[in-house]
């Protein structure tokens, strides 16, 4: 059995003929720069190495660029004039250095198709936060109510969910391609489209969204208000309404455990069963007595090693790419970790700051530190991340529409959402959506439950575990209210048991 993300079947199909959800067409208009270092004869090949750089955003490439204009240099600095041997040296050098380029060009592909995808994903986000900011604005939302009309659901019989313990793989957990009336319900023509609508837009017959509590004018403010997961936004908003810098600095402190807890737990949720072992990460290690934010870190990075071999996951070399064991530079995302982790340690073991200026002061650090790494983690907006309410069995094909709630935003009020699929999913778990490439379930590391102190709704990690009394201690991402769960503890068991080395 496996609570985990398989290799989703359906999904894997279509990256067998494409690299991307794009298709074909895309990656091969997207791939005419590699021409250029071909026709230009080792001169100009540079050109296109700058201009993928600057494209994906990447620096790495366009330092590759300057490398490969070296023979474009020297037939300016030196020319025909230059001595017959140093001309012979530059011609050997052009070529040799055509030659490469034209290989890594080819090596590089791949990895530019892959990011150049993820950051048009974010571009639409980001345009699609400012339309409905705008429309806020204006009270456009009001007029278009009044001049549209909910598409209505076919109604039928509902079918059993799948029990936890299926496997994924048995469950096909990839998106249904709609039928002729779900087509109509989700305003797409095309299978693809409802398939990419994951990132960008909701196949819903109606919205309830709940407008977040405090509007900021800043652009990563109003993207971690709108489209940041909850579990990452709630918290990290929540920290403006606190006035004394002393409650302000200790919730500061955990928001940062809360933003290593989701990373590590989505982190272990995209480890295919396979490479469990290889990983190298045993539960018993870490929640034994208690888990730490330096243990979330440490899982995050070996599971990053892993990740380096999951070249058609968008996601999981997302997450690589952050480096979080990377502290070179004083604002990259590693160092700005683990100057949130030792600040919480101080704090923890009173070796912090005591009187009221100093925390006022720790306090503004560990606010831009925070800022800084909600940024670096702005690839989870392209990620919806969605709870299953309740499912109907379509009434026409073979699918079924899932009723979800959409967990992206500050507000708790979420969004209610119906979408097609192939077949019906546990009543009440988390699901992370990668699109094309289908849902992955973040049980046993993330689950709701109603909280026995507040009697509210909330989201939960893992934070120890009880292997004698097999229970898991929960930890709530809103208010760090804890929970026990037995049926937390026997999957993390059988986790446990998949990851240890095999013995002949």
């Amino acid at each position: 059995m496996s609570y985990l993300n398989e290799e989703l079947v359906e999904g894997r199909r279509e990256d067998q003929v494409s690299i991307t959800s794009k298709g074909k067409s895309w990656e091969l208009l997207h791939s005419l720069w590699i021409g250029w270092t071909i026709l230009t004869l080792g001169l100009f090949n540079w050109i296109a190495f700058v201009y993928i750089g600057i494209r994906a955003k990447q620096r790495k490439w366009i330092l590759w660029g300057l490398l490969y204009s070296g023979p474009f240099l020297f037939s300016i600095f030196y020319g025909p004039e230059a001595p017959e041997w140093l001309v012979n040296l530059g011609v050997a050098l052009e070529l040799l250095l055509w030659a490469v380029s034209i290989l890594h060009a080819f090596i590089a592909r791949k990895e530019y198709l892959l990011r150049l995808e993820a950051l048009q994903h974010r571009k639409g986000d980001s345009e699609a936060l400012l339309k409905r900011q705008l429309a806020d604005e204006y009270g456009e939302e009001e007029r278009r109510d009044e001049t549209s009309t909910p598409t209505p659901v076919p109604s039928a019989t509902v079918q059993t969910a799948p029990e936890r313990g299926q496997s994924l793989e048995a469950a096909h957990l990839t998106r249904e391609p709609p039928s002729s009336a779900q087509t109509t319900q989700t305003r797409s023509d095309s299978p693809q489209r409802v398939q990419h609508a994951a990132a960008s837009q909701v196949p819903v017959t109606k919205l309830t969204v709940a407008a977040p509590d405090i509007m900021s004018r800043d652009e990563l403010e109003y993207q971690i208000s709108s489209a940041y997961p909850f579990p990452l936004a709630f918290g990290f908003r929540s920290l403006a309404s606190i006035v004394d810098p002393r409650d302000l600095y200790r919730e500061q402190l955990r928001v940062a455990e809360n933003m290593l807890a989701f990373l590590g737990s989505v982190s272990l949720a995209l480890i295919r069963e396979q490479d469990r072992e290889k990983s190298g990460i045993d539960p018993k290690e870490f929640w034994a007595t208690g888990i730490s934010p330096g243990d979330w870190k440490e899982i995050v990075g070996r599971c990053s090693k892993v990740f380096a071999s999951y070249e058609d996951e968008p996601l999981a070399l997302a997450i690589k790419g952050a480096n979080i064991r990377s502290e070179k530079k004083e604002r990259s995302f590693g160092a700005n970790i683990t100057a949130l982790i030792r600040a919480k340690n101080d704090f923890k073991h009173d070796r912090g700051p005591v009187v009221l200026e100093e925390i006022a002061e720790a306090s503004v650090e560990v606010q831009d530190r925070l800022r800084r790494c909600m940024e670096a983690l702005a690839f989870s907006t392209a990620y919806p991340l969605r709870q299953v309410e309740d499912f109907d069995v379509a009434r026409r094909g073979s699918g079924v529409i899932l009723k979800c709630l959409r967990y992206m935003g500050d507000h708790p009020s979420f969004p209610q959402e119906e979408v097609p699929f192939r077949q019906a999913l546990p009543r009440g778990d988390l699901f992370l959506d990668l699109g094309q490439r289908g849902w992955t379930p973040l049980f046993p590391f993330m689950i709701t439950m109603t909280c026995s102190h507040c009697k509210a709704r909330e989201t939960y990690f893992i934070d120890a575990w009880d292997t004698r009394r097999g229970t898991a201690r929960m930890k709530s991402f809103e208010r760090g209210h804890t929970m026990n769960s037995a049926e937390v503890s026997e999957a993390l068991e059988e986790w446990a048991s998949s990851a240890r080395p095999s013995t002949p």
